[in-house]
């Protein structure tokens, strides 16, 4: 059997305020075999911690579900929390907890462990590449326009960025439209850092 450690980091600058995820997985040889680093938005400290976690059992899943797996981060209150030492108490964490608690049926076995920040130091480097870059590198802008125009029925988007999303569905291989058409879509892209924020 495989085992697998790894080692998680969430950060947000503002909190709630820019944010991203950071991990990193070796196996037992201490070969690194997974890393993340992906902006998520706008989102506190502790929801970047969750998805931090959420992402790489995501990406080992499929590759390592029969191995044993010890998650390692510096957050207190997401270990106490994943442990059932703490309670979950906020609703938003509520369904990020039972996401993990789902991921983990996935596994052979999968602990949990509180390490100091100090030794947390790569997916911390991680977590803070992802919000320097914004998520330029992993930006899928027509497919967040499809979701925002798709979300409609769950959020009251105003008429004016329901025209504005449509208008951006169509470029124009004109080379002032198509500035106009980028700077669209880094407002649409920030449309969908709010929603998120806000579902």
């Amino acid at each position: 059997m495989t085992e697998l450690t790894i080692y998680t980091d969430g950060g947000s600058r503002g909190n709630p305020g820019i944010a991203g995820v950071g991990a990193v997985a070796y196996d037992q040889t201490g070969k690194k075999v997974e890393e993340i680093a992906n902006y998520i938005g706008q989102a506190t400290n502790n929801v970047a911690e969750y998805k931090a976690v959420i992402q790489i059992l995501e990406k080992l899943e499929a590759k390592y579900s029969d191995s044993s797996l010890e998650v390692r981060s510096d957050s207190q209150l997401l270990v106490k929390q994943l442990t059932g030492e703490y309670r979950v108490k906020n609703k938003r964490l509520k369904k990020l907890y039972d996401r993990i608690n789902k991921l983990v049926e996935g596994f052979a076995g999968v602990d949990f462990v509180h390490i100091p920040r100090e030794e947390n130091k790569e997916a911390d480097r991680l977590a803070n590449i992802a919000m320097d870059r914004r998520g330029k590198e992993n930006w899928e802008p027509e497919k967040i326009i499809e979701e925002l125009l798709a979300a409609q029925k769950k959020v009251n988007l105003a008429a004016k960025y329901q025209d504005l999303i449509a208008e951006l569905l169509v470029q124009d291989d004109d080379v002032e439209n198509e500035a106009s058409f980028k700077q669209g879509i880094h407002y649409g892209i920030l449309l969908a850092n709010k929603f998120e924020a806000d579902l």
